[in-house]
């Protein structure tokens, strides 16, 4: 027991001292030095066929766009780019697996518009860092030609994910994978794409201001309030395919979805007032905070310049993420979800891949003063508690063998 008290006390005050920064360690512009380390581990863990996680359609497809982003960030490294041409090579086999491909149903598209976007956008990576393989850049014009098609077919310029179920967010990815066909290859698909950005600049939400989570397919009608998690997702994408209105929705998004707890930033699930149970999309939600819209929070902050707030998550990230850190690999979550580890890689990596106009990221957001002081208390006064009760636990020791209670 006094060993357990000792080591609690130990952690609790490296925790006080580890929450004082950041910025050292990760970096907002460029590579940080524990990014290697974090592409090393999911490298590792999505090669050894674990029918689990090989499943999981995000947890490739944001290593993929990780990848990318370190060769756009890291141009004139041959071995970096070779390197991650060939995980993404490997990863596009394993998304278009049955294993993955069988888990989306059929709607518009074979395997509906998620399922599809997310592939297009790992074809168009590996077109976009190498165009020497043939057989996936036929594919890439084949997905690009059919994802075109069936957006301009319908009604609303917007697609199912599952029947009966539309999301704006889950057709971003097929939206931003026309738009870098456009740059790679020199198509044109700018009247697809405006189409369905004008779908939703005319279509927000009439309490909020921000785009709803969910939409009737035949007839546009707002089916669901905005949600933090789509939210958070949707910027990473909106930043470059429309940087005027992406900076809009995430000055509104910012107001009334940000929840700093502790001193900490965080992202609400729902608007404020709007009490709702978990789901697969939100992960757990504490006090109207979300980790689904928290964590895709750390994308969408760093898509849109609003350092401040993207080192707090960071920070937090550290410390509730039970990150482990070996000599070579970095995983969060005691390395029980990957998808969590893609999750941040992305969210520290982010880049963007169109040659579009940039001041969507600028850094001029308003200060909104993470310090998490109030984190920092509670632990220093647990610490405190910890020693007191294990110097009495000792002085109770030393009391019984001075009068031979322990024979």
């Amino acid at each position: 027991m006094k060993l357990l008290l000792i080591l609690l006390w130990i952690l609790l005050i490296g925790v006080c001292i580890r929450v004082g920064g950041v910025s050292h360690t990760h970096y907002f512009d460029g590579i940080g030095p524990d990014v290697e380390a974090q592409i090393s581990s999911l490298r590792s863990r999505l090669h050894r066929n674990h029918e689990e996680i090989a499943r999981v359609m995000l947890t490739h497809t944001f290593y993929a766009y990780s990848l990318a982003n370190t060769v756009l960030l890291d141009p004139d490294n041959t071995r970096r780019r070779e390197a991650a041409i060939e995980e993404i090579l490997f990863i596009i086999g394993r998304v278009e697996s049955p294993w993955i491909r069988d888990r989306y149903p059929n709607t518009q598209i074979p395997h509906g518009i998620y399922y599809q976007g997310e592939r297009a956008l790992t074809l168009g990576a590996l077109s976009m860092l190498n165009r020497s393989h043939s057989e996936e850049e036929q594919a890439f014009h084949e997905i690009t030609s059919q994802l075109s098609a069936a957006l301009d077919g319908s009604p609303m310029g917007i697609l199912e994910t599952y029947p009966g179920y539309t999301w704006p967010v889950d057709n971003l990815p097929a939206i931003y994978a026309l738009a870098l066909h456009d740059q790679v290859y020199g198509t044109d698909h700018s009247t697809t794409i405006d189409r369905f950005l004008e779908f939703l600049r005319s279509n927000l939400d009439p309490s909020t201001g921000l785009m709803p989570a969910r939409f009737d397919y035949a007839t546009g009608a707002q089916k669901n309030v905005p949600r933090g998690c789509a939210l958070s997702l949707s910027f990473p994408f909106l930043a470059e395919l429309d940087p005027e209105f992406a900076r809009s929705q995430y000055s509104l998004f910012r107001r009334q979805f940000f929840k700093p707890t502790l001193g900490f930033a965080g992202v609400r699930e729902y608007p404020s007032g709007i009490v709702r149970a978990s789901d697969i999309d939100s992960g757990p939600i504490i006090n109207e905070v979300g980790a689904g819209a928290s964590g895709l929070g750390l994308i969408a902050m760093h898509a849109m310049g609003d350092s401040e707030a993207w080192e707090s998550l960071i920070q937090l990230s550290e410390i509730i993420g039970l990150r482990v850190s070996g000599s070579t690999r970095t995983t969060y979550l005691l390395g029980q979800l990957p998808v969590a580890d893609a999750i941040i890689l992305w969210g520290k990596t982010h880049t963007p891949w169109l040659a579009r106009d940039p001041s969507a990221n600028i850094d001029d957001w308003p200060r909104r003063g993470f310090h998490p002081w109030a984190f920092r208390a509670v632990a220093a006064v647990i610490a405190i508690g910890l020693v007191g009760a294990t110097l009495r636990s000792i002085d109770s020791s030393r009391v019984s063998l001075l009068r031979g209670d322990n024979r």
